[in-house]
């Protein structure tokens, strides 16, 4: 895992523990704390308030009026925004500075971070795009049309971004470059090996005709398959190879964990608050 502890901006805490996340442990927020849906679905309590930033190395990530905490006993103070990757945490503190989850040197930016993955971050400034990789920052055009829609998404994961921006979601390759995109399904989630994007309609979507479902777009090879969910898809994310959904029906809310096309439901929530950040 790539290390994100900065000397000057990380303190240690006796105080802060180790949360351990079980195989098949969803990240969620009830009852106004995070919580661990379990794989039985039952929700335990973390005594964390604040938003699930994610798991890594099998311990809960997360982040609540500026500080990040985890994996260990880290603590990192100042913090405006923040990723989990399949190699560690991508993080900006309030200067601007990104730190990435591969260890390399802190980045200064005058840009937000919006999103990262384990070999790329993105940050967006005056509307515009900028992916940082390897070869240096890239600006992403979106629209071919010259169209400047504005982003309501941008999601990383290795290899892969996905924008979001109006209506269409558009896919970009590490070095900036766009592979392909389409029509619809703006509520989504990459994969962090960036292989899959899950989707659905978004509420606007839906309201114009779109039917409610969920889909799994296969990104090297362009084809999409259809997967069986009840209620409409309100959020998504992945816990490692496992997609977890956020569905709303009849003011409730149902947290569904899907492996590849097959899913089960983990729990039903009737307060209709539950969430996933």
């Amino acid at each position: 895992m790539g290390a994100f502890a900065v000397p000057g901006l990380v303190e240690q805490h006796d105080s802060v523990v180790a949360t351990v996340v079980p195989d098949d442990g969803v990240p969620v927020v009830l009852d106004e704390q995070i919580q661990l849906v379990q794989a039985n679905g039952t929700p335990v309590p973390t005594g964390h308030v604040g938003t699930p930033v994610g798991v890594v190395d099998g311990q809960l990530v997360w982040w609540g009026d500026g500080v990040l905490s985890g994996p260990g006993d880290v603590r990192t103070d100042g913090v405006r925004a923040a990723f989990a990757t399949e190699t560690g945490v991508t993080y900006q503190v309030d200067d601007g500075t990104i730190h990435d989850a591969a260890g390399g040197e802190p980045v200064g930016s005058d840009g937000e971070l919006v999103a990262a993955g384990a070999d790329v971050f993105v940050t967006q400034q005056d509307g515009d795009l900028t992916l940082h990789g390897d070869d240096g920052p890239r600006e992403l055009e979106i629209g071919s049309d010259g169209s400047s829609a504005a982003v309501t998404a941008v999601e990383a994961g290795a290899g892969t971004v996905v924008v979001a921006a109006g209506n269409v979601v558009s896919f970009f390759d590490s070095d900036g470059a766009r592979t392909g995109g389409f029509l619809g399904g703006v509520t989504g989630a990459l994969s962090p090996d960036g292989v899959s994007y899950a989707y659905a309609p978004s509420r606007s979507e839906r309201a114009q005709g779109m039917r409610p479902g969920l889909a799994l777009y296969d990104i090297a090879s362009g084809t999409t398959e259809r997967v069986q969910i009840n209620g409409a898809a309100v959020d998504l994310a992945w816990t490692g190879d496992a997609l977890v959904v956020l569905t709303e029906q009849g003011g409730s809310r149902t947290l569904t964990q899907c492996h590849e096309t097959a899913c089960r439901v983990l729990l039903t929530d009737p307060t209709g608050t539950l969430a996933l950040r």
